[in-house]
């Protein structure tokens, strides 16, 4: 019994165990993460956490193969079927509490809401006490597939377009900053330009290089174009990247805050314009769940004023 490739439900207890059954069935890790649309080192991590939990090996890697161990063929003879069952019982206990309250399913990547997200889940919270909400990280390249496949509800989204049947509602202009190590040239400015950076190496996103090419400035006034170096699928791997010295990143000014630490300095762009953050969602697929986390949004993150000039700097509230 094969493990579909975009299996929806259960949340993280449910995902370490999709991603041993693809390794197990595929016996490559860079297989079965193209199949679940993850990445290796994404995928590497969830296995090690199972078997971790467990406490005993499941996969013997070597350079050149995997193999399964003696655990590991057990679980992945009776692996499939007991997650087709642990699935049907999370769909039925969804679908009773969809006839009462309900249930959201909220994707995020970097700074999802920004600086106010927590203000937004309390708030959620406080209004919709019938309604339990799960927090989905995506991988950047996960922002659009995640909520035209169905696997969550709603996303916050920093993406300059999405395609047709989804809806999208324009909340906050954010500042944007450049995250570069503690121990970079300019990381003693106030501020900088693009001028100042267009020949560093930057750190982008595993996704459309016109989406690249909306983060970093679009096409330079020199004509050159942006010096692209590795691609990572995460916030996290970004700036593990930026820390040790392999590029720059441009980001979110909520990412000072939420991904603040001591060997990356984020310093302000005086010349490139703030980035839009928006809820995305399929309107086709909406419940009374979704909705409500909706209107709720709309109410404690909606910039009134964003219908006009998006603002020169700070954080739109």
């Amino acid at each position: 019994m094969s493990v579909p490739a975009h299996a929806t439900v259960g949340g993280d207890d449910l995902k370490v165990l999709r991603c041993f059954l693809a390794v197990a069935e595929e016996l490559s890790f860079t297989r079965a993460a193209r199949r679940l649309g993850l990445s290796q080192p994404q995928l590497s991590r969830a296995v090690a956490k199972l078997e971790d939990e467990l406490g005993v090996e499941l996969l013997r890697r070597t350079t050149r193969e995997v193999a399964l161990t003696e655990a590991g063929t057990s679980l992945l003879e009776e692996g499939p079927a007991a997650l087709v069952a642990l699935e049907r019982a999370y769909r039925r206990a969804q679908h009773r509490a969809g006839s009462s309250g309900g249930h959201v399913r909220v994707g995020w990547s970097s700074g999802a809401a920004g600086l106010r997200t927590s203000e937004l889940l309390r708030t959620f919270a406080d209004r919709h006490p019938d309604i339990t909400f799960e927090l989905c990280h995506l991988a950047f390249g996960e922002q659009i597939t995640a909520i035209t496949e169905g696997r969550v509800d709603v996303h916050f989204l920093r993406s300059p377009a999405v395609p047709p049947g989804v809806g999208l509602e324009p909340l906050f202009y954010e500042k944007r900053v450049v995250a570069m190590p503690d121990n970079h040239p300019l990381a003693h400015l106030e501020s900088v330009t693009l001028s100042d950076i267009r020949l560093e190496p930057l750190i982008r996103a595993a996704v459309p290089r016109s989406w690249n090419d909306s983060w970093y400035g679009g096409p330079r006034s020199d004509g050159g174009s942006p010096r692209y170096e590795t691609a990572v699928d995460t916030a996290e791997e970004m700036f593990e990247n930026v820390a040790g010295g392999r590029g720059i990143a441009i980001t979110g000014a909520s990412a000072s805050f939420v991904f603040a630490r001591a060997d990356i300095v984020f310093v302000p762009i005086t010349d490139i314009p703030p980035i839009l953050v928006s809820l995305a969602w399929r309107p086709d697929k909406e419940t009374t769940a979704t909705r409500a986390f909706i209107a709720v949004t709309r109410s404690v993150l909606l910039d009134r004023s964003l219908k006009r000039t998006p603002p020169d700097n700070g954080l739109a509230s």
